[in-house]
This record gives structure tokens, sequence and C-alpha cells, in this order.
């Protein structure tokens, strides 16, 4: 697995998935953005292009952080102040070379810009997930209304655990995604077994937590007794009990191997961890 070592998560993520050394692509060094290509080669094999080759049924969910193909205007460098104009552009899946059916995502983490939950083709809201779609259709083209996430959860005056200001669908809710994504993988185990039954499955779960910010869902707060970090470890917990409490539920957790890895270094302070 050394050659999935690394002290931050785009790098850890494209080691792990692909088997080839970060440094192998153009980015040497930190992180891709929201708005970043797809640093997966279209022609690099990856475990979900080699898993379905053996008739696996292969899932992404969660933190991507890995890039998407995003439809710009002609000459449109994506920028945050520009994050309206982006957004009303069409949204592409990963290449298709690299076998990874994207069902449910945000482009980075919780504490980057560009905040949207995803879906193929639409650009939503977890609150628009979880009751009607806050969508305006223009041209035939899918768009959004976008609010400014400052004028929600802007702590960005120094507050350890807090996120970064930026764009935001309307209803988004960063306390909420890592439950959205593990109901959605769950959802996609159960599609699998039931329109595929015998057949194996693989399923990528990227959690945002224990990232930064440091806004813990009201189940889980003030649960670790370690402060809202703490807490976001406790959700990263309940996220895979509910797998596994999911896996046992369907009889398959004797025959699923369940791997859980962290694709992140401690907290940005510990500097010589």
């Amino acid at each position: 697995m050394l050659f999935a070592s690394a002290a931050v998560c785009t790098p850890t993520c494209y080691g792990l998935l692909t088997g080839s050394y970060c440094w192998r692509t153009w980015l040497k060094r930190g992180v891709v953005g929201g708005y970043t290509p797809s640093l997966i080669e279209p022609e690099r094999e990856t475990l979900a292009t080699l898993l379905k080759k053996n008739q696996y049924k292969c899932g992404f969910f969660g933190k991507c952080h890995l890039g998407l193909n995003w439809t710009r205007d002609n000459g449109f460098k994506p920028t945050w102040k520009d994050g309206e104009r982006l957004y009303r552009g069409s949204w592409q899946d990963l290449p298709p070379e690299t076998g990874m059916k994207v069902d449910f995502l945000n482009l980075s983490l919780a504490d980057h810009w560009t905040f949207v939950l995803i879906m193929p083709f639409l650009l939503l809201s977890v609150q628009a997930w979880m009751a009607h779609l806050h969508l305006l259709w223009e041209t035939g083209a899918r768009r959004f209304q976008t609010i400014k996430y400052r004028s929600i959860y802007d702590m960005s005056g120094g507050k350890e655990g807090s996120p970064r200001p930026g764009w935001a669908a309307p209803g988004f809710k960063i306390e909420e995604v890592d439950i959205e994504f593990t109901k959605e993988a769950i959802a996609f185990i159960k599609r699998s077994l039931s329109e595929s039954p015998g057949k194996p499955f693989f399923v990528e779960l990227c959690l945002s937590s224990p990232h930064i910010p440091w806004l813990p869902p009201d189940f889980v707060k003030g649960k670790s007794g370690d402060g809202p970090r703490g807490d976001l470890v406790v959700l990263a917990d309940w996220c895979l009990g509910e797998i596994m409490k999911t896996l046992a539920e369907l009889k398959i957790d004797e025959k699923t191997m369940v791997n859980f890895v962290s694709d992140n270094r401690p907290p940005p302070w510990n500097k010589r961890t």
C-alpha cells in the first residue's frame, strides 16, 4: 500500500483507486479543488474497471476530491467569484474509462467551495433531495439558484474547524452530508442485490468527517467528550456502523470485505506529525 501513502486526501484517494503513485499525475503537490477536471486519466485502470471485468456492480458515494468534468463556457476559467456562472453549465460524470459510476457526491469536501450534492445530471441540495427540487429550467438546461455560504456558515474569522465561505445550493447543510452519503451507499447495496442476485458489488464511500468544518449533526453533539472534531469521529463510526448493520441484515456480512482507511492527516495544527 506504499503507493497510496500521502499526507492529504486527493493523492491518497488517487493511489487507492488506481494502484499508481500519485506523483505520476500532473498534480505534484496539494489537492484539487471543486472545479478541477478529473485527475484520473481516461486510460488508467482503477479498482472499478478491474472489478467490472469480474461482473461487479460499482458505485461511488461521498467526497470525490479527484476532479470532475464540468462543461464550461468558451474560455471560462472557474473561480469562486464566478461560481454562480459555473453552476449554470451542465455536469458530466467522470470519464467512462475510469469505471466510476458516480451516484451521489460532493465535489471536494464540505470545507471547500461549491457546496452542492450531485446526482447524475442534476445539481441539488440535501433539502431538494429530501423534499422537492429547487431547480430552474431555462432553455432546456437544468439550473438552480445559489446563495452565498457566507450568509449561513461563515466562520472564517479564525475559529478552529470553520468552513471556508463560498457558494451553496439552497438547503445545503454541511452537518448532513455524511448522513446522506451513507444512506445512498446503503440504497445502492440493496439495489445491487435486488437487481443482480448473487453477483458481487463494490462501493466506495468517502466521508467528509472528521475533516473540517467541524459541524457535527445534533445526534452526535457532545457524544465524544472531545469537542466537535471528536464528535465527527463518532459520526464516522456511526456511518460505518450503518453499513455493517445493513450487511448483517442482508446476511452478507460474512462474505463481504470491508476496508476502513483514512485519506487524511491529523488536525492542521499538528505540523510535526
